[in-house]
């Protein structure tokens, strides 16, 4: 007879399931010769089964492994030793590695160690490699503690976390029970894991005997190398007697005077399953007991021995149970729906958008069919159409019906392209062009009420609440809903998360919920009605909720577009187009990428009968997804669904980039240098990089020659590994000086990493002759042609020939190019295919000639032009002929010379009669662009230092006699009439000298009919060599540690060797201006403060436009910035200052303000136009707040400017309070993305000016010097005021 021993504990669980979402890193598991051995450990993790099992993945050569019959490896094993209070040694045989679809894995193999009983979870286990019977590689001891604590660590998985913190708990309350080591616990008692409800009476087992001589005695959980049920009876007619559990027959084993019968191993899924035994006497049930492990549990409550470790072991198999119900099963999919948004159907305008709907729904209908399943329902959340007219309408139905299955539910909610443009819509209306198919009694259940715009839909048991909101021209900053909607979407959450409280609840609505996905926290201080923040209130009560949403066209394949708080939101992408940021990316027109109607996409939704939801990123343009789906376990009261995929989760899992090598390379030397090129390899990181920043410094002058934002191209690629391996940047025309080039590459988690490399540049330029035109038109035999080959050329009915024309009084007849009013020419540059080779052509300088006249000189017509929100174009404007560039020195699209001049404009308006010889020049060496009129200089203006090419397909085209249009046609700038007789585009930025010769060649074709010249063969040399930059290897031991700052203080600038720093880390100091060489002196100086002269360091304005910009660059977003005021209950600023001038204007002193339409927002210290000084902050939902002194300061100055969290501002002037306010509101940071100089405003401050998004600089200080500038990250009382005010005087002791 077999003893039962309790103390031989095994696992619980019966079913297998592999942690595979932590895997022990590679180099824990490395040979300890890697060099001389045939094998190595891959990788290791963990089984649960009928005991814990421990898996190696071993890499050997296919050739060197012979396998036997049963597949295992006949030459090759693992030995396993297991050292505890006792050694356990095994050998065991490998088996071949499969992949997921049952395929072998090439050279790799799976070893096991099995049997680690839970008491045993500290153990450690050692694994030798044994090939041919010689030792081979060894892997590096584990225990399945450290296993465990590594999981908990790199998981974000909340139902796996707690599994396997119960596992521990489990193991550690194993060992108290059966004495095994309990001097070193797997985990200390301090350790916490799950709980649960305490069990009621209902979960004890219940006996019922009819007789005293055959009857059941007990029922017990049984431990030993699996987890079993025991029951014990007593019989005096064994003979006769059957015993069946579940109605099946099991064969009872003699203990004592009594008899057992066990269950099979019960996993720990089933611990709540009851069991049914049965005592058959003669075919009479004579005794019954039912069973279960929650009873046995609920027995133990009152034992002192056995309460902890039965609780313990209840505790882990409902984690099990909710690991494994939590985990999506593809096999039992009882809902899918496609989630699609943006489709902006209009047959006529965007025929694309056809064929883009088309794709959606085949590839959402394909994908839904797999292993046997079918597509339930797309739900489109808005803009499904342009412009909602009763002809595009059905046009959309017509075409979505032809390819939607039937029997697939259509939910419909209105976005603005239907509310707000063209035939105005709302849901009421769609009902009646749609009909009951899509709306009414066909689909909606009883609690739709499309008066208040609101829906309720079931699809296979699951709710769709659809709701529009009543307008999205608001000015309260929110897309706003009708209250009684909101009543309602209240009322119906209510109720079902009531009736199904682990049953998800999908709401659909157009605008994105906000603060919540990718983009849904961008507009908070500008323009919000691409967002709603009125359903937020009553969606975070219900944890069920999961919200789609679109309008806003971003990436989806950006883990940013799903966001879980107090309930989860996904962001739909768009079928059309795909939209972004406003980062002055130099590849993106404002928010729209160039290559944005390149990407297709939405969402497939699928549901299993558990509750748990599978998340598929569909990428309709590839036919393929994007990256894994996410998934979601079913909701629970504990709120666990709701961790996984929070922002506090993902950014403390995440990691930083890594940069590579950055290069510098030349193209043609030109007139004022080279064409420079930086080079640089895409950062790797554990998602992606999402977005570059390039900045290029001379560091002879200080002055910044590029600053460029680098969108990447993860929108673009559906795996990853394709994305680029090296990013190629133009940063115009270097001259001969040393360079510093820093790149940073930031992840869409805000964490960056950064690296610098010094280049010194030697250019050798030849500027004697005229370059060799890029583009050369000649007007001959009837044809335009173009001498260098490098434009193809399209004629829309301009003609060619002889003709009069006139220049400087005479007539003379040349071969030129004639376009009639609404006529063209349509020119494509052929060798410049992408917009970013279009781009660094241009930033290499480049120079527009024409010698024309027009008949008239009213409107704007286009000359040689190409512009779409971007591009470039001579033209003219009532007469005036301009050269524009596309460029944001000022907002907007185009360089401009001031708010009301876009482009470089001619002095006069040009004759009707007679031609002109007009010249263009984009010269980013000098970061100008000129006019030249007649061989005369008319206009130059300041440009941006990245040049922005027309949008979409339009970059590389231009018309003569035109302006290019989105369709690639000429009819955006038409002649009205127009004679050409010559036309020529430069690669190059032409000299003074070079136009006069261009126009003495203009005078001699007018003369002969002959536009020879002597043109240069653009020879010269560049070279550069590298000299500094970031170390490859930090040389920690030099550097000095960045003290800890004071409680309260955050920054702290000084001047330290001639560089201004800040003593705590905390503020990115540049020392900047407007111009070349034109920055604040950084050094000392003798300051006199009443009778004290005193040698300080200062930071010196000695002209216009100078400024120290003060970065906040801990925070990645105005949000993070905004709470950081918040949490800590205020801020302050400090500065010792001497203003040098009279104060006849605004004068910033440390300030970062800003207004973009009603919206404003920063915070600063100032002086007014009469020399006050004054503290101003914005706060939502008042105006500009200002504190300001009574009376003007003269020389050396203390100013403190502090505002609370509540939004009150107070100012002191020389230790004194001087102003406060009183209005109270929330702190708001600058407004706007990015200035000129491409300072982010939201953290950006200007010592000595303020940051402007319409100029370089708003406010400057002319002449002046500051002695001392702090921050406090609180807002400072009156008596720590003086404290400072004395510290400052100190200074001139």
């Amino acid at each position: 007879m077999k003893k039962l021993f309790r103390n031989t504990l095994a696992t619980f669980i019966a079913f297998l399931f592999v942690l595979s979402s932590c895997v022990i890193p590679v180099g824990m598991l490395a040979a300890e010769d890697a060099d001389a051995t045939k094998g190595d450990f891959v990788s290791c993790s963990i089984s649960l089964g009928t005991d814990i099992t421990v898996n190696y993945k071993v890499r050997i050569s296919d050739s060197l492994v012979r396998l036997d019959a049963d597949g295992n490896t006949a030459n090759v094993s693992v030995k396993f030793t297991f050292t505890g209070v006792n050694t356990r040694e095994s050998e065991v045989k490998g088996t071949k590695l499969k992949d997921s679809k049952g395929n072998a894995v090439a050279d790799m193999y799976l070893f096991r160690f099995t049997g680690v009983n839970p008491q045993c979870m500290g153990d450690v286990l050692s694994a030798q490699l044994v090939i041919d019977g010689t030792a081979d590689a060894k892997a590096k001891d584990m225990t399945v503690k450290d296993y465990c604590m590594e999981l908990i660590k790199g998981s974000t998985d909340a139902h796996l976390i707690n599994l396997v913190k119960d596992l521990l708990v489990y193991g550690r309350e194993a060992q108290k029970y059966v004495g095994y080591r309990t001097d070193k616990l797997v985990v200390d008692n301090d350790f916490a894991g799950t709980t649960f409800d305490a069990l009621k009476s209902d979960s004890k087992y219940h006996a019922k005997n009819t007789l005293e001589t055959t009857k059941f005695k007990s029922g017990a959980l049984y431990f030993d190398n699996t987890n079993k049920l025991m029951f014990r009876f007593v019989t005096d007619s064994i003979e006769n007697l059957k015993v069946t559990i579940n109605d099946k027959e099991v064969t009872p084993v003699a203990d004592g005077d009594t008899y057992v019968v066990m269950t099979d191993s019960i996993a720990a899924t089933g611990f709540d399953d009851i069991y049914t035994v049965k005592l058959i006497l003669n075919d009479e049930t004579v005794s019954t007991l039912e069973c279960s492990v929650k009873a046995y549990v609920y027995q133990m409550q009152n034992s002192s021995k056995m309460r902890a470790f039965a609780n313990a072991t209840y505790a882990y198999g409902l984690s099990a149970k909710r690991y494994v119900s939590g985990t999506f099963d593809e096999d039992s999919i009882v809902l899918s729906f496609g989630a699609l948004s943006d489709v902006h159907f209009d047959k006529n305008n965007f025929p694309d958008a056809t064929e883009k709907l088309k794709n959606a729904v085949n590839q959402l209908t394909k994908k839904a069919s797999l292993n046997g399943g079918k597509l339930d329902a797309i739900t489109i959340v808005g803009d499904f159409t342009n412009i909602s007219g009763s002809v595009e309408l059905k046009e959309f139905k017509s075409v979505y019906e032809s390819v939607v299955p039937a029997g697939v539910k259509t939910l419909l909610v209105t976005g603005n392209h239907e509310t707000a443009y063209g035939d105005t819509h709302n849901l009421n209306d769609f009902k009646k062009l749609f009909g009951d198919k899509y709306f009414g009694t066909g689909i909606d259940t009883a609690d739709t009420n499309l008066d208040i715009g609101v829906r309720d839909i079931i699809v296979n048991g699951y709710h769709f609440l659809m709701l529009e909101p009543t307008t999205y021209n608001t000015s309260n900053n929110s897309c706003p809903y009708n209250p009684k909607a909101i009543e309602w979407l209240d009322n119906m959450l209510k109720k079902l998360t009531e009736e199904n409280p682990e049953q998800y609840v999908f709401v659909c609505t157009h605008p994105m919920i906000e603060n919540t996905c990718y983009g849904s926290d961008l507009y908070k201080s500008g323009d919000t009605t691409w967002t709603t923040r009125d359903l937020t209130p009553t969606l975070e009560k219900y944890p069920q909720v999961v919200t789609f949403s679109g309008h806003l066209h971003f990436p989806i394949n950006d883990n940013r577009s799903i966001m879980q708080g107090n309930f989860t939101s996904l962001g739909c992408g768009s079928v059309r187009y795909m939209a972004i940021e406003n980062g002055n990316y130099i590849n993106s027109n404002g928010t729209v990428p160039t290559d944005a109607y390149d990407i297709s996409s939405g969402l497939l939704v699928q549901v299993d009968k558990n509750g748990n939801t599978r998340i598929t990123r569909m990428f309709f343009s590839e036919d393929d997804t994007f990256d894994s789906p996410w998934e979601l376990s079913y909701p629970n009261a504990q709120k666990t669904h709701l961790e996984k995929y929070s922002l506090e989760a993902r950014k403390n899992a995440n990691t930083a980039p890594e940069l590579g090598e950055i290069k510098l390379t030349f193209g043609d030397v030109k007139n004022y240098g080279a064409a420079a090129t930086v080079v640089f390899d895409a950062a790797k990181d554990d998602e992606f990089a999402h977005h570059y920043n390039v900045t290029v410094k001379n560091k002879d002058t200080g002055a910044t020659i590029s600053n460029k934002n680098i969108l990447s191209d993860f929108y673009h690629h559906a795996k990853r590994s394709d994305m680029k391996k090296e990013y190629t940047l133009s940063i115009g025309t270097l001259k001969s000086g040393t360079y510093s080039i820093t790149v940073t590459a930031y992840d869409s988690w805000g964490a960056k990493a950064e690296k610098t490399v010094d280049y010194k540049v030697t250019i050798n330029s030849d500027t004697a002759g005229l370059p060799t035109p890029y583009v050369n038109f000649e007007f001959t035999d009837g044809k335009i042609t173009d001498k260098m080959g490098n434009v193809d050329i399209t004629n829309s009915g301009a003609t060619v020939g002889a003709t009069d024309v006139k220049f400087g009084g005479k007539t003379n007849k040349l071969g030129a190019l004639t376009v009639p009013a609404g006529k063209y020419v349509v020119c494509k540059f052929n060798k410049l295919n992408t917009a970013d080779e279009f781009r660094n052509w241009a930033e290499g300088c480049f120079t527009v000639e024409a010698f024309y006249v027009n008949s008239k000189n009213s409107g704007v017509q286009g000359v040689v032009c190409g512009t779409q929100n971007g591009g470039w174009g001579l033209a003219e404007n009532a007469g005036k002929p301009y050269f524009i560039t596309g460029g944001n020195n000022a907002g907007g699209y185009y360089n401009k010379k001031n708010s009301t001049q876009t482009g470089a404009y001619a002095t006069k308006v040009s004759s009707t009669t007679e031609l002109v010889h007009v010249v263009g020049i984009y010269d980013m060496a000098n970061k100008k662009s000129y006019i030249y009129v007649n061989g005369v200089k008319n206009d130059e203006i300041n440009i941006a230092s990245s040049f922005i090419v027309g949008e979409g397909k339009t970059f590389n085209y231009f018309c003569l006699g035109d302006d290019i249009t989105k369709d690639l046609v000429g009819g955006d700038f038409k002649t009205q009439g127009m004679t050409m007789v010559d036309a020529k585009i430069y690669d190059d930025a032409l000299t003074p000298e070079q136009i006069a010769k261009a126009y003495a060649i203009a005078e001699n074709l007018f003369a002969t009919g002959n536009d020879s010249g002597e043109y240069s063969t653009g020879a010269g040399t560049a070279t550069c060599e590298k000299v500094g930059g970031t170390p490859e290897t930090p040389d920690t031991p030099d550097t000095p540690e960045t003290p800890e700052a004071p409680e309260g203080l955050y920054a702290d600038i000084d001047i330290v060797d001639g560089k201004v720093v800040d003593k705590y880390g905390n503020l990115k100091l540049t020392v900047d201006g407007v111009g070349e060489g034109n920055r604040p002196t950084i050094g000392t100086e003798e300051i006199t403060y009443g009778d004290k002269t005193k040698t300080l360091p200062t930071i010196k304005i000695t002209g216009k436009n100078q400024f120290v910009a003060a970065e906040f660059d801990k925070f990645a977003d105005a949000a993070a910035f905004q709470n950081f005021v918040k949490e800590n209950k205020g801020l302050s600023f400090e500065v010792l200052y001497q203003n040098n001038v009279d104060t006849k204007n605004v004068i910033a002193l440390f300030c970062s303000t800003n207004t973009i339409g009603k919206n404003k927002g920063g915070f600063g210290l100032a002086l007014n136009a009469k020399g006050i000084p004054y503290a101003l902050t914005s706060v939502d939902g008042a105006n500009y707040q200002t504190a300001t002194a009574a009376t003007a300061t003269t020389g050396v100055t203390h100013l403190v400017g502090t505002i609370t969290d509540e939004g009150i501002v107070t100012l002191y002037v020389n230790g004194v309070q001087a102003a406060q306010t009183t209005a109270k509101g929330s702190f708001l940071c600058t407004p706007g993305t990015t200035s000129n100089q491409s300072y982010e405003f939201f953290k950006t401050f200007f010592i000595g000016g303020d940051p402007s998004l319409t100029s370089n600089i708003d406010f400057p200080m002319a002449n002046g010097s500051f002695m001392d500038v702090k921050v406090y990250s609180k807002a400072l009382t009156g008596t720590e005021v003086e404290t400072a005010y004395k510290n400052a005087q100190n200074l001139f002791n």
